[in-house]
């Protein structure tokens, strides 16, 4: 009786008919199903064992049965055909991740970012369906029926798609359509949810499970399901999105993300908390336990603001942060890129609204800017059904790609979300031992941020000595501000004043520091003049305030801090010299 309620419930698509004897688990909308006389209607179609036995496996009756795995080749990426950058992208994409010709699928669709639900249907929900089936990809039995928005009627068994990729071109959301409002029978579906607008990616991740009620959202079959089903997997199509405001910025982020998995993912980690929410808050607290737990050189801003553009900002590998409209802070200084590889998201409401624009919300700016993976929201989509990004950030770490973590991590679909990056990018593909053993002037002078994380496990697990050595060794293979000023702090706090200011003192001589280098040297230079080399500090101060494309609130920050200093260091001449700049 189990068995013929589960194949009931893969049948009914193609039936369009309903009966008392089973509903669908998934809340809080419920499917009702055919009758076992209908049932048996219905298997007549299926004409081999074979469609079948694929029926009973992928609602994971046999145990034994092992989870499908990821593959390149079962990658499918869809362009619009309306768009030759949308065509031209995926083929770009397919040839470096060896994705086969085949796996190309072109719709023609409009090319704005916001679509109504009978374009939806009928450009790219229907076409992709009807393509899927008839390529194999999805196993259904195909029938004429369609359902009140036009969607086929399919009997659908399964797929085998590992990803779908959209390229830039295709549609980003759905408008909300107040006459296909239906009310749920979820007594929990409060008003704020009667709505169907939703991003176009959200809706095609439900397409195993078509045609399937459009009000509301559906809970996420994969969420925080580190061993889930094949019945769970068959549920859902995992689809990310290669978009961004132009085409280069969406072709880097396939580069980047090769480059990442060639030589490792390397900087530094950032937490943005104290947003207006005790559960955002608790996730990114949780999310900087896991960050130190891997070592990283972490950086917490702990107001109710954002990171500014004065804050120290260097090599952000990772940036996590609430709660800001629009891109801000550090990201809009002068000549900020992101390294190869980071992951960046912001919680906000509306952080995915457009894609197109480098500085208007978030996802886009981020993109812009470098940032390799990113997601965010189309639409209001209330903040517990947002990517929980501690969650997220676990699963990267255990080794999984981007587009399985964000599935993991994400509560609803058919909902507001939006995957932006590579699906199969794994950051921690190469560990940080075979990046210490790969350092190179190749990878200068990220690498530098490989050695501080080793030294910080190292240390966090009580070898202070051995985190020095690692530390110095590091030093002659990948030496930079970062690493220096580390090294000068680890000193300090086992009271090795004199072996931290000859350390910290070949900031001297660097004269030329790069953006990522600004605010590292102050910190050197405080250090010094804190610890008593007054004069070496001075010194500092002088290549820092000559750098080139300082953003006004540090060079003032730099020409303040830096009067006082030489006024310490009885040089009166210059701290009048850069007050009267100050003014």
């Amino acid at each position: 009786m189990v068995m013929q309620r589960a194949i009931m419930c893969i049948v009914q698509g193609a039936l369009g008919r309903s009966g008392p004897e089973t509903t669908w688990h998934l809340l809080p909308r419920r499917y009702k199903f055919c009758s076992y006389v209908h049932l048996r209607l219905v298997l007549t179609k299926f004409a081999s064992l074979r469609r079948l036995l694929a029926i009973i496996c992928a609602l994971g009756f046999f145990d034994g049965l092992a989870q499908a795995r990821s593959t390149v080749a079962s990658v499918v990426v869809v362009a619009n055909q309306s768009d030759p950058d949308s065509v031209s992208l995926a083929q770009y994409y397919m040839d470096k991740r060896g994705i086969p010709a085949v796996n190309l699928v072109k719709v023609e669709a409009p090319t704005e970012e916001a679509i109504n639900w009978k374009t939806y249907v009928g450009t790219i929900h229907n076409p992709l369906l009807k393509t899927f089936v008839k390529n194999g990809w999805i196993d259904a039995v195909p029938t004429k029926l369609k359902d009140d928005n036009g969607r086929f009627r399919y009997g659908i068994v399964g797929h085998s798609i590992s990803f779908l990729v959209v390229c830039r071109g295709l549609p980003l959301k759905i408008r909300n359509d107040p006459a296909r409002i239906k009310e749920s029978d979820d007594q929990n579906l409060d008003n704020r949810f009667q709505t169907n607008r939703s991003s176009v990616d959200s809706e095609l991740s439900l397409l195993p499970i078509s045609p399937y009620p459009i009000t509301g959202w559906i809970p996420n079959p994969l969420f925080l399901k580190k061993n889930f089903s094949l019945a769970d997997n068959q549920k859902v199509l995992k689809v990310s999105r290669l978009d961004g405001p132009t085409l280069s910025s969406a072709k880097a982020l396939v580069d980047n993300a090769l480059r990442a998995e060639k030589e490792g993912l390397m900087g530094r980690a950032y937490v943005d908390n104290g947003g207006a929410h005790e559960i955002g808050n608790e996730w990114l607290s949780d999310l900087s336990g896991e960050l130190l737990k891997s070592g990283f050189d972490l950086q917490i801003e702990h107001t109710q603001q954002v990171f500014g553009p004065e804050d120290r900002f260097d090599a952000p590998a990772l940036y996590f942060g609430w709660y800001s409209r629009n891109i801000t802070g550090p990201f809009l200084n002068p000549g900020f890129h992101f390294p190869p590889g980071a992951i960046a998201a912001h919680i906000h409401s509306f952080s995915a609204s457009t894609l197109s624009d480098s500085s208007r919300y978030w996802c886009g700016p981020l993109v812009m800017r470098g940032a390799t993976a990113t997601f965010g929201n189309v639409w209001e989509p209330y903040l517990r059904f947002t990517h929980h990004p501690n969650e997220f950030f676990k699963a990267l770490a255990e080794g999984r790609n981007f587009g399985d973590a964000a599935y993991y991590a994400l509560p609803a679909l058919s909902w507001q979300a939006v995957l932006i990056g590579d699906p199969l990018y794994q950051p921690f593909k190469v560990s940080l031992d075979q990046q210490l053993d790969n350092l190179d002037a190749d990878n200068l002078p990220l690498g530098q941020y490989a050695v501080i994380r080793k030294m910080r496990l190292l240390r966090a697990e009580g070898g202070f000595a051995e985190s020095l050595s690692q530390g110095l060794k590091g030093f002659r293979k990948s030496p930079g501000v970062a690493l220096g000023l580390e090294l000068g702090k680890a000193y300090l706090s086992s009271g090795e004043v004199a072996k931290a200011l000859e350390t910290l003192r070949f900031a001297i001589y660097i004269h030329y520091y790069s953006s990522n280098d600004w605010l590292p040297a102050k910190e050197i230079a405080d250090l010094l003049v804190q610890n008593g080399d007054v004069a070496s500090g001075l010194q500092v101060y002088k290549n820092l305030i000559l750098s080139k494309g300082l953003p006004g609130p540090l060079l003032k920050r730099f020409l303040y801090d830096g009067a006082q200093t030489a006024k310490l260091n009885g040089d009166h001449h210059l701290a009048a010299e850069w007050n009267a700049l100050l003014k």
